[in-house]
């Protein structure tokens, strides 16, 4: 089996991998040493002690083979720890710097649930196939040759069987991986789409039960896991097959070496020997064939992990200036997903010192255009500029600067209020102070210790609207160009959902506010209203507009409307 050239170079590992299998050929020397020892032991007790000083001769050899064992197999999990670790931190480091390079970028080369698994369950399958698999086939050509030798010596008739009998077992593991590739890629496809529907649909589940669409999710989950489920049974199917195969492989090659040695071997001590030992020999074999399944992962995984490296990185002009006061325009944007039609023939003007929103059912396209203006998506249809600028022609450091994204998830790391809003070395306690304000969090800060007051992780000592408000004074100390609120204010209470957006209404002037929100009422006072269904833009305007027409827009208001009112008569009941 082909080894992986540049995954060795990658890693650094060759060294190590070779003395891992020098240290399983040793361990195998004194396996088949120790067995001659006992052998020989069996002789001198039926020989009813013939040689005199035996016993201390036996026990020096069993112990010094003992001794050496123990070594070797203390090496070769030392070195296979070493291995693990530099493949680890080696795939880790380049997944890594990759995403780092390809910024927001990223998802253009590799979706956050396949992320998650290559950084996960990948690695550990890449792991154990360079420090078990690899090694092992290694140590398992050199035991062979050594098995060669060794009953080549007893007689060239045991040489002659090995010859013939060795082989077999690799040639089934060839077989049954050539049979097993297809399944075992469906397996690990499978598995991707299976990783990626959990992440999506989670992640999105709080919009899918405001459309009362959480049946679908599930209904889609289920779905993928028994296809999932499916695939690996198929590929389980395959493995208990190779193992019944070689095990059946290895107990007919010790039967005919044995009975070889019966019949053609004159030393009764070597006939003993050869049966004993037979299985020893055939262990690496066996052992081999046994981590097969790990080379078929950890060679798919790989690949799939290389497709994520060897992603082109677009060139970008780190010396535009970027200016506020400018438009963001689309003209005639169409995107695709997988070959599905996300939005089409998408005209859009978002200005400065307006606040516009995004308005449709899941999936009609609206985190599409948020991602399209922040430029985390290209090859797109059309274009999309930011002043003269074509969006995906800025680079990833110059948009963070100018654009902010606040969404219903959005996390804050462990820390001191402080720390969080010192977005820039010029900020000071005056201007924090100021923020807070603006969200009414300053006397809760002040009452517990002014800003040096700890947030947990994940700022669990605060509540979910009190975590919204700070990312919304984070935020405004940033001091973008552009601001955008996807569902920031959803699944908070109507409070801190009011100050959130008034706050963000006190900074307009000369910033381009975008919202996507489910609660229509949040948005009734936006300057401009796009409505999408079916990835096309089919209305646009004030609420006002919008409202005095029959639109898709007015029955959805209206239908949240009915819903808030018979909650609250429940409520009141």
């Amino acid at each position: 089996m082909k080894i992986d050239g540049r995954a060795m170079a990658l890693f650094n590992i060759k060294k190590e991998v070779y003395l891992v299998a020098l240290c399983k050929l040793v361990a195998f020397w004194c396996s088949l040493f120790f067995i001659y020892n006992f052998v020989d032991l069996l002789f001198y007790l039926l020989d009813n002690h013939s040689k005199s000083g035996f016993i201390l001769t036996f026990a020096f050899r069993t112990t010094l083979s003992l001794v050496i064992y123990y070594l070797a197999t203390t090496g070769d999990n030392f070195f296979s720890h070493k291995i693990s670790k530099q493949v680890r931190n080696t795939l880790r480091e380049e997944i890594y710097n990759k995403v780092e390079k390809l910024s927001l970028n990223y998802t253009e080369a590799v979706n956050t649930g396949s992320l998650l698994v290559m950084n996960s369950s990948s690695i550990v399958n890449i792991e154990f196939y360079f420090n078990k698999f690899v090694p092992q086939m290694f140590a398992t050509l050199f035991i062979v040759l050594s098995s060669f030798i060794v009953y080549g010596k007893i007689h060239i008739l045991l040489f002659i069987a090995m010859l013939v009998l060795y082989p077999l077992i690799p040639i089934s593991i060839m077989v049954i991986i050539k049979k097993s590739k297809k399944a075992n890629k469906q397996n690990f496809s499978d598995f991707l789409s299976l990783s990626e529907v959990f992440y999506d649909r989670l992640s999105g589940f709080t919009t899918a039960k405001i459309y009362g669409k959480e049946d679908n999710v599930a209904g889609d989950v289920d779905n993928r896991s028994a296809r999932y489920r499916k695939s690996t049974m198929a590929l389980l199917r395959h493995q208990l097959n190779s193992i019944n195969v070689m095990d059946a492989i290895t107990y007919v090659s010790i039967f005919v070496l044995s009975i070889i040695a019966i019949f053609i071997v004159k030393d009764q001590k070597l006939i003993v020997f050869v049966i004993v030992a037979t299985l020893e020999c055939f262990k690496p074999l066996r052992a081999l064939g046994g981590l097969f399944h790990i080379s078929m992962k950890g060679n798919v995984e790989l690949d799939n992990i290389y497709k994520l490296l060897d992603y082109p990185e677009q060139e970008k002009d780190n010396n535009i200036t970027l200016t506020s006061g400018k438009n963001i325009v689309l003209s005639n944007v169409s995107f695709s997903y997988n070959e599905e039609p996300t939005l089409k023939d998408i005209n859009m003007i978002f200005k400065p010192s307006t606040k516009t929103a995004l308005v449709g059912e899941s999936g009609s396209g609206k985190s599409t255009i948020i991602k399209l203006i922040l430029g985390l998506n290209s090859n797109y249809a059309g274009s999309i500029k930011y002043d003269t600028f074509d969006i995906d022609t800025i680079p990833a450091n110059k948009m963070s600067k100018i654009a902010t994204l606040i969404t219903n998830d959005s996390y804050l790391v462990q820390g001191s209020i402080r720390s969080h809003l010192s977005v820039n070395k010029h900020i000071t306690e005056e201007d924090m102070y100021n923020a807070l304000e603006k969200v009414n969090l300053k006397d809760f800060v002040i009452e517990n210790g002014g800003l040096d007051y700890e947030l947990s992780c994940g700022a669990s000592n605060l509540s979910g609207g009190q975590k919204q408000r700070l990312l919304a004074a984070k935020a405004i100390l940033k001091d973008s160009y552009i601001y955008i609120l996807d569902e920031a204010v959803s699944n908070i209470d109507d409070y801190s959902k009011k100050i959130v957006l008034d706050a963000f209404d006190s900074i307009k002037n000369g910033k381009i506010i975008v919202v996507i929100s489910h609660d229509l009422e949040t948005i009734t006072n936006s300057d401009n209203i796009y409505v999408l269904k079916d990835q096309q833009i089919i209305e646009e305007g004030t609420h006002e507009q919008l409202i005095d027409q029959p639109s898709l827009y007015k029955k959805l208001f209206n239908d949240q409307q009915q819903l808030k009112e018979k909650f609250l008569a429940k409520e009141v009941e």
